[in-house]
């Protein structure tokens, strides 16, 4: 969790209750004219599902849409079809997953090849972890 701290509102985001908004205007606030001054500017690649995909691939995916029935024996076995699987670590509680592969090529087959395959009743949505060198900038 990163804390920031701002000297003054130049640059910082706007506030709603002390917060940092990044979300539209409620309905309060477009009722009252008010607008929220954030605007946030997506890109797509282009592909059918209208979905964001811009991570480099690395042998290293992240799964989501994972049941709470599903271990990490079944999710290892799942993707060891594709190639030899590192690790695999499972948070049930947050309904997601890591798979570590050896090969990179390995990681990118299982990714084309199992994303929206159903699983626990539930379709896998599958992408490359993101590092930390990835993540966005807050501003």
């Amino acid at each position: 969790m990163n804390i920031y701290i701002y000297t003054s509102m130049q640059g910082a985001p706007p506030l709603r209750g002390g917060f940092p908004v990044d979300y539209g205007p409620r309905a309060d606030d477009r009722r009252l004219g008010l607008a929220s001054p954030v605007s946030k500017t997506v890109s797509y690649s282009g592909n059918s599902k209208g979905e964001e995909d811009d991570s480099q691939p690395s042998r290293h995916l992240w799964v989501g849409n994972v049941s709470q029935e599903v271990s990490e024996a079944i999710l290892k076995e799942k993707f060891s079809q594709f190639g030899e699987v590192d690790n695999v670590t499972v948070y049930s509680s947050r309904n997601y997953a890591f798979v570590n592969f050896i090969n990179q090529e390995d990681a990118v087959e299982a990714k084309n090849l199992l994303h929206g395959v159903m699983l626990g009743g539930l379709a896998m949505r599958i992408e490359f972890a993101k590092g930390v060198s990835n993540l966005p900038s807050p501003f």
